[in-house]
This record gives structure tokens, C-alpha cells and sequence, in this order.
């Protein structure tokens, strides 16, 4: 039986015994974020069916709107009462729930298929249908980019199960969000596209030097799936995580014109690359995003980032989830405005 906890204000529910997760230890007196709030994450999932996330958010308008990083000093000594073991238990229990769930579809809601780019690459993929599909009718069409580990996993389903965001869409949100989810995998030692961006910001120009980008044969996949389906071309969105949340930043401020908008979870952004921003953004993070960049915590290149997009005059959102580190995507597509958020955004023609 997990015991009960004292909290400060800023600390997020304990994990729910039933993913057997050990509680955070007693944290350090900290006084949290000024503009840190509660939201209610809402699902279905045994394991996550309601509970309380303590969030920084920042928008482009609202009560929000002065954006301070949490002090580095700060952040290492919250970081050390943080229970990292706990905080993923819970992420993969929800994910693997995803997975089991996603298994037991029908067949015609999906296909699985191989493209061939005219480059000579190749890319497998998953494309799952609109609820009620008719080709009479366009549909908008969310491409999901995994991480890292996703080039593993030979099981297509899998593939989405473990991304959370595509399965949510395709699972819990079709009925009232119509609409196609495409997931490429990454062919071995490929990345999604940011690997300059993203050596730059390491400040490591031979970080894997030696990985080719897919960005190519994504946006020809892309392309070929909008020629061939009704599909929206004023509503295609690209998100990711990990490595394809830097892969959905890159796409979208290498590729204008294509997405109405991207949503990078736990990626790198680069505040140079705010200026080739031509779609809104939500980005989202965690207060203790493990992997740190330069010895600073990513949650610093996050707030900077949105710094410079207000700066400019961008359209572009930032959540910073508290004591979570960088398995928080599955919160991420539970946020209760994200979907409409997502479905609302539509490209000019």
C-alpha cells in the first residue's frame, strides 16, 4: 500500500499504487514557480484516471505572460528529492495501457505499408483512418514523430502505443476529432531532421556525425499519403517527443508552409530558429527534463525559446510540467485544452 505524503504546493500527485510507483521523498522547502497552477489531467487509463499536475504555463496572452525560468540552483536541488523511478513508472504504465488498447483495433481502422522515396530510401509506416471515414469528406491528418527508441521496435502498433500522442488521437479522440495519424519509424542511425540544429545547440558539431536525416522521405511520405486520402492541407500538424520533438521543431521551421501547427514535446528548441516560425506552437517540458544541454537544464532553451517567439510577435505556448522530468509526453496529450487547441489551428490557403 503506497502511503500517503505530505505535498508542497507545487508537488504533483503521487503515482497511483496500482503501477506499483514508490512515493517522491519529503521535498526540499522550496517556494514554487510564481505562475505555477494546477490543471486536472482526465483519462480513461486505470493507471492515470484523475489527477492534479502542478503546470507553468506560459501563453502569448493571459495572466501568464512573464516568463522566468525556475533559478538553476533551484531546479538541481528540487531535482534531488525527485523520485525519477517513480515519475517513469507511472509514463510507461500509462503508454503500455496505450499499446494493449491500440493491439485490439479493427484492422480496416489502420494500414500498414512501406514508402519509397524517389531518393532510394524507404520508410515504414502506420496511417490510421477517420472514424466513419468518407472519402467525400477532408479530414485533417496529424504526423507523429517517436523518439530515439522507437527505431527498435519492429511492432508498427507498438511503434504508436509507446508515443502516446498518436495513440490518445487515435483512441480517445476520433469521435469528436475526426481525423488521420500517420507514424513513420525511423530507419536505424536516422534522425528526424534536426541534427544541425541540435549539434548547435550542444555546442558538439560531431554529435551523431555520422546519422543521415529522414526529413526527406518524411515530407515525401506526407505528400504522397495527402495525394493519394482526404486530407485537409490547410490542417496537417506535426508533433513528437524526445528526439521527434526536436524533429517537429525542425520540420516545421524547415518546411514552411506545410503544417497549421507543431507540437515539440521534450525537445531542444533553438531560440535562433524563431524567426522561420510560420505556424502556432505548443511546447511542453518538464521542470526536471533529465538530459541537460551545456550543463543547463533544458527547461532553460524552452523559456528562452518562447521569449524570443513573444519577442517576435509568434504564436507560441509553453508548459512546463512540475517535478517531471522528460517522461511527461503522456501528460502532455492529457491536457484539458490541448486537443481543441490542436484541432482549431488551420492554415491560409
Amino acid at each position: 500500500m503506497v502511503r500517503k505524503l505530505l505535498v508542497c504546493c507545487f508537488v504533483c500527485s503521487m503515482v497511483s499504487a496500482a503501477i506499483g510507483a514508490e512515493p517522491d521523498p519529503k521535498p526540499i522547502d522550496i517556494a514554487p514557480h510564481a505562475n505555477e497552477k494546477k490543471i486536472v489531467i482526465k483519462t480513461n487509463l486505470d493507471s492515470l484516471k484523475e489527477k492534479s499536475i502542478g503546470v507553468i504555463e506560459y501563453a502569448a496572452t493571459g495572466p501568464f505572460k512573464d516568463a522566468q525560468a525556475p533559478a538553476t540552483d533551484k531546479v538541481k536541488k528540487r531535482l534531488a528529492t525527485h523520485n525519477r523511478k517513480s515519475a517513469s513508472a507511472e509514463g510507461w504504465a500509462v503508454m503500455g495501457e496505450l499499446d494493449a488498447r491500440l493491439k485490439k483495433l479493427p484492422t480496416d481502422r489502420y494500414s500498414i505499408d512501406t514508402y519509397k522515396h524517389g531518393n532510394g530510401h524507404k520508410l515504414d509506416y502506420v496511417l490510421f483512418f477517420p472514424a466513419n471515414y468518407d472519402k467525400g469528406k477532408k479530414y485533417p491528418l496529424i504526423l507523429s514523430l517517436h523518439g530515439s527508441g522507437g527505431s527498435k521496435l519492429k511492432d508498427m502498433l507498438s511503434l504508436v502505443g509507446r508515443n502516446a500522442g498518436p495513440a490518445v488521437a487515435v483512441l480517445n479522440q476520433q469521435e469528436k476529432h475526426p481525423c488521420f495519424v500517420m507514424v513513420p519509424r525511423a530507419n536505424p542511425k536516422n534522425l528526424w531532421g534536426y541534427g544541425p540544429s541540435h549539434r548547435e545547440m550542444r555546442g558538439d558539431k560531431n554529435w551523431r556525425g555520422n546519422w543521415r536525416s529522414n526529413a526527406e522521405e518524411v515530407i515525401g511520405l506526407l505528400e504522397d499519403v495527402t495525394a493519394r486520402y482526404s486530407v485537409d492541407t490547410s490542417r496537417r500538424y506535426v508533433m513528437g517527443q524526445s528526439m521527434g520533438g526536436m524533429g517537429a521543431l525542425e520540420m516545421a521551421v524547415n518546411h514552411p508552409g506545410i503544417f497549421a501547427a507543431t507540437v515539440p514535446v521534450v525537445g531542444i528548441p533553438n531560440p535562433q530558429d524563431v524567426s522561420k516560425l510560420d505556424c502556432p506552437m505548443w511546447l511542453f517540458t518538464g521542470e526536471f527534463e533529465s538530459v541537460l544541454v551545456s550543463k543547463v537544464p533544458k527547461v532553460r532553451y524552452h523559456v528562452e525559446f518562447y521569449k524570443a517567439a513573444r519577442a517576435a510577435d509568434k504564436d507560441v505556448r509553453l508548459t512546463v510540467f512540475s517535478r517531471r522530468g522528460h517522461m511527461c509526453h503522456h501528460l502532455a496529450y492529457y491536457h484539458p485544452e490541448f486537443w481543441q487547441w490542436l484541432f482549431a489551428q488551420k492554415r491560409k490557403r
